[in-house]
């Protein structure tokens, strides 16, 4: 289970270059998702998998809220992963 910001953003990144066959090193936690040319399939998988990986539920719309893998990684450490620690 992801814990930190750190896991969660490497995390995103792995995954991030995977579906959009892309090299780990191509995607920046500061660049916008938007960029990366997810369609709304792969958010959804997305959004899914990192449930799994924080044991928290998701809104998928959390890719547009925080539009950054840095965004939301911070957002899901103060809102998700220290809330279910509570």
């Amino acid at each position: 289970m992801l814990r930190t910001q750190g896991e969660i953003e490497s995390w995103l990144v792995a995954r991030v270059a995977r579906e959009a066959k892309i090299s780990t090193d191509e995607v920046g936690p500061d660049a916008p998702f938007a960029k990366f040319g997810l369609d709304s399939i792969v958010i959804v998988t997305l959004v899914d998998d990192l449930e799994v990986e924080i044991g928290a539920p998701l809104d998928p719309t959390v890719f547009w809220e925080y539009p950054t893998i840095k965004e939301l990684a911070s957002w899901l450490i103060a809102e998700k992963v220290t809330a279910r620690s509570v």
